[in-house]
């Protein structure tokens, strides 16, 4: 089989019957997959987000447990978890990540406009202890727009460009991308095989053994930053939580807000209690006479 010919039977697959084992195999046949090594220094926040609030540890906010990982994710094979998190490299930092972590996490967030609730939501704050060693899956066909890309975004796609690619490695890359932007309907996780086993190999694998790997964003399409996986042990010996924020997302219909509630430290102790915005203001920006009027969405 020619590189060419996997490239084209990986495209085909149906990945509602097909295995790991076939898709390692044409991806062994096709040789070097398309990607940026790049380093995350000390100076980078990571910022996880989890629905829901109480949550103040390292412990309830770290990787899932793996009895509630059955299932493929974007990243992540069944019965395996790792760190799901975003980066950001402007001042907003923190502002650009809990939009990130908000539409990556909440249904609501990313439903229809015509639709109402609001949702608790935490996001924790991550401090990077030692540089982290990663791999990224952008290309510069990840996003059309370039204007208001993330510098490290930028980055990575300029030193895609400059890489020498045979054009076998070229289409794989652009193959990939739109394995790694599409959007997966409900109870169709099937659909990120090709992603999770790429991704779990490059974490995993003796030749490659990175601490993380670097994917787009779908629902931002770049614009505040882009999305991190790292591997459990890495979080460990790498990663220090010291903040905690609670938050409430609004949504009525086209309207939406996202308030910060509080904060904390990583001990749990309160640095904050007041909100950002009073429910008054949030109301009138709304359109609506009370918050009550909006279900609470677990």
């Amino acid at each position: 089989m020619t590189q060419t010919e996997a490239l084209e039977n990986l495209k085909q697959l149906d990945l509602k019957s097909t295995s790991q084992e076939i898709v390692r195999e044409l991806f062994h046949v096709i040789g070097n997959v398309p990607a940026v090594e790049t380093i995350l220094d000390i100076n980078n926040i990571i910022i996880r987000t989890r629905i829901g609030r109480g949550y103040y540890t390292q412990r309830d906010l770290t990787c899932a447990p793996i009895s509630k990982c059955s299932y493929l994710q974007r990243a992540t094979l069944p019965h395996e978890t790792a760190f799901y998190g975003c980066i950001s490299d402007s001042n907003k930092q923190l502002e650009y990540g809990r939009i990130i972590g908000l539409y990556e996490c909440s249904k609501l967030a990313r439903s229809e406009t015509e639709c109402i609730g609001r949702q608790y939501v935490t996001a924790s704050q991550w401090k990077i202890l030692q540089p982290l060693k990663c791999i990224s899956f952008i290309n510069d066909k990840t996003f059309p727009r370039t204007n208001d890309l993330s510098k490290q975004i930028r980055f990575i796609i300029e030193a895609y460009k400059k890489a020498n690619l045979t054009t076998v490695q070229k289409e794989l890359g652009n193959f990939l991308t739109t394995e790694f932007c599409k959007q997966v309907r409900p109870n169709h996780n099937h659909e990120y095989l090709i992603t999770a086993t790429i991704i779990h190999d490059m974490l995993y694998a003796n030749e490659y053994n990175y601490d993380a790997v670097l994917y787009p964003s779908v629902p931002v399409e770049g614009r505040f930053g882009i999305n991190i996986v790292i591997k459990p042990n890495i979080v460990k010996n790498k990663l220090s939580l010291y903040r905690v924020i609670n938050q409430s997302y609004f949504k009525s219909e086209i309207e939406s807000l996202l308030r910060i509630d509080g904060g904390y430290d990583n001990k749990g102790h309160l640095l904050s209690a007041e909100k950002q915005d009073a429910d008054e203001k949030i109301c009138k920006k709304l359109g609506i006479r009370s918050l009550k009027d909006l279900p609470i969405i677990q």
